[in-house]
C-alpha cells in the first residue's frame, strides 16, 4: 500500500490521485452502504478508479485497501466492496489497462487472491447483487477472469 506521499504520485480518471485515500475511509465508515445512483463515496470511488471500465495506477493501490476492509466486516457489507476490486482485476486484463507497478504488484496480487476466501462467507447473502459480486471475486481470485466478467456482466 503506497506511503501518503506516493497517492499524489499515482493518477485516477481525473489526475492525481491524493484524495482516494479519504474516498476510501468515507466508503468504509458504513459497511453496508451503497452509494445513491449518482452520488457518495462508492459513486466518486468508481468515477475515479474504474472509469467506465477504465482503470488507473491508483485503482491498483486501492485494492489492497478495500480487501483490508473487508476483513474488518462482520455482518452486512455493501455489494462494491466485492465488485470494485473485481472490476479492476478484470480491466487489468484488457489491452488498455496501465501496467501494473512494480512497487505495488505484491500487495495487489495479494489482495486479490485474499479476495476469495473473503468472498465465501457472503456467497448465501440474502442479497442477490452481493452474492453475485462475492462469487465474481472468488473466480477472480482463481484466475477464473472470463468467467468473472460473464458472471457481472450478466
Amino acid at each position: 500500500m503506497p506511503a501518503a506521499h506516493r497517492w499524489d504520485e499515482l493518477e485516477d480518471a481525473y489526475g492525481k490521485a491524493g484524495g482516494i485515500p479519504d474516498l476510501l475511509n468515507e466508503a468504509f465508515r458504513d459497511n453496508a452502504a451503497t452509494s445513491g445512483a449518482q452520488s457518495g463515496p462508492w459513486f466518486d470511488l468508481w468515477s475515479r478508479l474504474c472509469h467506465q471500465g477504465s482503470i488507473y495506477s491508483a485503482s491498483y493501490a486501492a485494492v489492497p485497501m478495500i480487501v483490508e476492509a473487508i476483513k474488518k466486516v462482520d455482518g452486512p457489507i455493501a455489494k462494491d466492496f466485492f465488485l470494485l476490486p473485481v472490476s479492476i482485476e478484470i480491466a487489468r486484463h484488457t489491452d488498455n489497462a496501465p501496467p501494473l507497478p512494480d512497487d505495488l504488484s505484491t500487495d495487489y496480487l495479494s489482495a486479490i487472491r485474499e479476495l476469495g476466501d473473503l468472498a465465501n462467507k457472503y456467497t448465501d447473502a440474502n442479497d442477490v447483487y452481493l452474492r453475485k459480486a462475492a462469487e465474481a471475486a472468488r473466480l477472480v481470485s482463481l484466475g477464473q477472469i472470463v468467467k468473472a466478467s460473464e458472471l457481472i456482466d450478466a
